[in-house]
This record gives structure tokens, C-alpha cells and sequence, in this order.
């Protein structure tokens, strides 16, 4: 069984690829640097969601803003890849799950 890092980059090589062919304009360079901005994203989001289900420090209107940003932040970029982002808050899972224009699930990163 593979360990979840390696699960996280196999995620991330599998959705370049993906949106690499569903947008052949997008250059290599710059979608492989938005997706490993994304996979940093999805990490902290994590972490921040865990911590807001385990402790009581871990919320307030400073906090929520915090995550509110890198939430917008992961949207922008996922909007300049030409896909769309849900994102889950639910700890349990991978918070980023992104799809195409016909709704169809392209990949998820966490």
C-alpha cells in the first residue's frame, strides 16, 4: 500500500495531466506550478479543517478569515487552470475535488 504522500502525488501528476489534455494552451510550466500551489493549499486546508473539529483554539473570526483566504485563493487559481474546485471541509477526506465544464470529476488533491 502506498503511503499518503505518494497518494498526494500521484493525485497531482494524474490531474496535470488530465487538465494538460483537456487544455493544450495552458503551458506546462505554469500548470504544474498552480497545481503544486494547489496541492500547498489543500495540505494547510486540511490541517486547518482537522484542527477546527479537534480544539477549541482553532476558530474565531481571525481564523475564519484566514481560511476563508486560501479557500478564495485555491478558487482563483483553480479558475486560471479553466476547472472548477469544490472544496470539502469534512477532515475525513480530500478537500479539493475538482471538475470539468460537463461536471465531471477530474481529480481530487488533499
Amino acid at each position: 500500500m502506498e503511503n499518503i504522500n505518494t497518494q498526494r502525488q500521484l493525485a497531482a501528476l494524474r490531474l496535470v495531466a488530465k487538465i494538460a489534455r483537456l487544455n493544450p494552451s495552458l503551458g506546462l510550466g505554469l500548470l504544474s506550478d498552480n497545481i503544486l500551489l494547489l496541492q500547498k493549499l489543500a495540505k494547510s486546508l486540511r490541517n486547518r479543517y482537522e484542527a477546527e473539529c479537534n480544539h477549541a483554539w482553532a476558530s474565531g473570526e481571525k481564523w475564519d478569515k484566514a481560511t476563508r483566504k486560501k479557500e478564495d485563493k485555491a478558487i482563483e487559481l483553480a479558475k486560471t487552470l479553466g476547472i472548477t474546485l469544490e472544496i470539502q471541509s469534512d477532515p475525513r477526506g480530500w478537500p479539493f475535488i475538482f471538475s470539468c465544464d460537463g461536471g465531471k470529476e477530474i481529480g481530487r488533491l488533499g
